[in-house]
């Protein structure tokens, strides 16, 4: 009886979280006016070094992302099929490379500020 009140509160605590407020982030993400097929996008913490990166898949342009509030990093990356590794017939490969350009990912300035609750986001790029 006491390894399942244990086990019950144990399942209470990581559903209830750990009373830290969310933010839940959503949005669109465009390439030269046109939503991007499939990518990630990052949040970094720049306030609070010890929290996660956070991220998300873009699927037809859109995403969606839970993490704590602050200012955050926003970095993209676009990943498209390049070609196949055949170099073992038995388990090819897909060779998948990021198409988006440095500013957006690796030297992103792109900066945004999650709240607590819900909001919404929209990175056009050129």
């Amino acid at each position: 009886m006491r390894g399942r009140l244990g086990i019950v509160a144990g399942l209470l605590f990581l559903v209830s979280g750990c009373g830290e407020p969310m933010g839940k982030v959503t949005g669109r993400v465009e390439w030269n006016e046109e939503p991007v097929a499939v990518g990630e996008i990052q949040f970094e913490p720049l306030e609070d070094k010890t929290l996660p990166i956070s991220s998300g898949l873009i699927q037809n342009g859109k995403f969606e992302v839970a993490l704590p509030p602050g200012e955050k990093r926003v970095r993209i990356f676009v990943y498209e099929k390049r070609g196949t590794d055949r170099s073992n017939p038995a388990a090819p490969i897909d060779i998948i490379t990021n198409t988006m350009p440095e500013k957006y990912n690796t030297k992103s300035e792109l900066i945004c500020t999650v709240k607590k609750g819900w909001q919404e986001y929209h990175f056009p790029g050129k």
